[in-house]
């Protein structure tokens, strides 16, 4: 991990969004708690025991949410 002077780097940069646009939240949704995080070959790596891995280059820019 690296740390900046804000804090940690990349901290609060993505979050799980529902297909609508709304954030969801581990308080709604405890089962974010299982998700496991990780840089691997300078890709966010997201993992969960029996829902799988998926891999996103950290340049990626989804659609803008209005």
């Amino acid at each position: 991990m690296l740390l900046e002077a804000p804090g940690l780097a990349h901290d609060r940069e993505w979050m799980f969004v529902t297909p609508g646009g709304r954030f969801l939240t581990q308080r709604e949704e405890p089962r974010l708690a299982r998700v496991v995080a990780s840089v691997q070959r300078g890709e966010l790596r997201l993992s969960a025991e029996g829902a799988g891995e998926v891999s996103v280059p950290p340049d990626f820019r989804g659609h803008p949410a209005k």
